[in-house]
């Protein structure tokens, strides 16, 4: 329920922010806004209402935190390549996240195979792509598998040691087709990690095959 003037005030760690609720007959999503999580472990989250919520009768049934993108979604170059960059990767993980230093600026902290990484992005010419993943791999922890999955394809390649895991190497994996225009999805998925890391991803890069 709630009126327009309702509001929630909810705040997580030393972030807050501040939403009008709308009116809600029966149980709506309402989007927050974002908060940022630097470091694993535990937070306090807080959530206010004004005394005018209890008239409303304004019921919280859930609270869900999803992750998102820390740059902007990857769209289709003039010449028909997609570069979905580090920072554009939804993580999916507990572990793996994005690590914006300039030195690494990917995808690091891979320590579980249950984690993935997965890209949003716009396509306006679909066709067949060549498909490469620049990553790093290093201090003998090479050997995993990985998946590329994209509209309904995997492609699978072992990790090399590259010499370090900001050591870039490039590794070229074979053709998907994108057979429709629009939204489309892109996640990198570790089979197997055989040592204590899987590896660092840099960068997918999807360029139209000749």
């Amino acid at each position: 329920d709630g009126t327009d003037q309702d509001w929630l005030r909810h705040g997580f760690g030393t972030q807050a922010l501040k939403e009008t609720l709308r009116v809600a007959p029966v149980p709506t999503k309402h989007y927050l806004g974002e908060i940022y999580i630097e470091q694993p472990g535990d937070y306090a989250f807080s959530l206010f209402a004004p005394a005018s919520a209890a008239e409303s009768k304004i019921q919280i049934l859930e609270l869900a935190f999803v992750p998102v993108a820390e740059g902007p979604r990857a769209t289709q170059l003039d010449d028909g390549s997609v570069v979905l960059e580090a920072k554009t990767a939804i993580t999916r993980s507990e572990d793996m996240r994005y690590e914006p230093k300039p030195e690494k600026n990917c995808l690091g902290f891979w320590t579980s195979e249950d984690d993935f990484a997965e890209w949003e992005f716009e396509v306006t010419k679909p066709g067949k792509f060549n498909v490469s993943v620049f990553y790093g791999c290093g201090g003998g922890n090479h050997g995993s598998e990985v998946a590329v999955k994209s509209d309904g394809k995997d492609l699978k390649f072992t990790t090399a040691d590259t010499g370090g895991f900001q050591n870039w190497q490039e590794a070229k994996l074979g053709q998907i087709e994108i057979t429709k225009a629009g939204k489309t999805f892109l996640v990198v998925d570790p089979v197997n990690k055989v040592k204590a890391a899987v590896l660092d991803v840099q960068r997918v890069v999807l360029t139209p095959a000749s």
